[in-house]
């Protein structure tokens, strides 16, 4: 069953900065930055059954206005001193949930179903295994951390293969926003 959702790909100059917020000194599994994305929407494993023909129909010419997204900040998930996630904060956030609402009506028109939890857009950095990671020092360290806007042209069909370091994911397609 293949595990899918739809993402962001970010500019390499984007992932290289988050890059070098990895600090080796925290017990953590970092995303290579090449691994690095910005979840839209998430689908969970699919039976083989779904064709991608059906994934490309429901997601050919999302129609949206331009968009331009900016990281700024970092944050975790949890307790600062039992992290379970580290992430990168994005906005502005508007945007990126009418996307998300956009591309979740058409696959749902499609007879997909999509992860119905909150929407809270982040790039993660690091995974913590039980206990989490004590962030409160890095995260006091990069409260201001911004870098530029990207421009956002389209979004990306990906597969996520999980392996005991983490996953890797890989992109299937990708779709033009109009």
């Amino acid at each position: 069953m293949p595990r899918l959702f739809i993402a962001i790909e970010l500019p390499d100059a984007v992932t290289a900065e988050l890059g070098a917020l990895r600090e080796p000194g925290l017990k953590a599994r970092w995303l290579e930055p090449a691994q690095m994305h910005l979840t839209v929407s998430f689908l969970g494993d699919l039976d083989d059954g779904v064709s991608s023909d059906r994934l490309s129909r429901a997601l050919e010419g999302v129609a949206i206005e331009p968009l331009s997204v900016q990281v700024q900040g970092v944050g975790c998930f949890g307790p600062a001193d039992q992290a379970r996630v580290l992430w990168a904060g994005v906005g502005p956030i508007g945007p990126l949930v009418e996307l998300k609402g956009k591309v979740d009506r058409r696959l749902a028109a499609a007879g997909l179903s999509t992860d119905n939890r909150a929407y809270r857009p982040h790039i993660t950095l690091a995974r913590f295994g039980r206990g989490g990671g004590d962030v409160g020092a890095l995260l006091s360290r990069h409260k201001i951390f911004s870098l530029p806007p990207f421009g956002v042209s389209h979004v990306a069909l990906f597969r996520s293969f999980l392996q005991p370091e983490g996953s890797r994911y890989t992109v299937i397609k990708r779709f033009n926003l109009n």
